[in-house]
């Protein structure tokens, strides 16, 4: 017969496994998405989050047909720290949502093209204690 010891320890175990999986869960789909970014007619950069974490999509929400310059998503932690060196990834000027899964460890600094509309959804790091 199992003590209440080892009984213990299995049920700590799953609840382990159970933080682990929720975490993995949320990490996949995202637990905040931006708000809609709009472009402009001369497009500037927005920070949407400052810290670590994962880039799960983006929506690329509405586009200019006479726009064919791409926007870009990048790894920074303010505005004026985007280069061409931390960009995560291209945004094209086509309308839809697509999928990421990249890891950010400064931030997430948005610049569509003229006449673009995007938002993001991510999952922040959690802090850790």
């Amino acid at each position: 017969m199992a003590s209440p010891g080892d009984i213990l320890s299995a049920l700590k175990n799953g609840v382990v496994n159970m933080a682990a999986l929720a975490q993995s869960f949320y990490r996949s789909q995202g637990t905040a998405t931006s708000s809609a970014i709009a472009g402009g007619a001369s497009p500037t950069a927005t920070l949407v989050y400052s810290g670590s974490g994962y880039l799960v999509n983006f929506s690329v929400i509405s586009v200019s047909s006479s726009t064919t310059a791409n926007g870009k998503i990048n790894n920074a932690g303010s505005t004026t720290s985007v280069t061409t060196s931390n960009t995560l990834c291209s945004i094209p000027n086509v309308v839809g949502v697509f999928q990421c899964n990249l890891v950010f460890t400064n931030g997430l600094v948005v610049t569509p093209s003229a006449n673009q509309t995007v938002a993001v959804t991510y999952y922040p790091t959690p802090a850790t204690s």
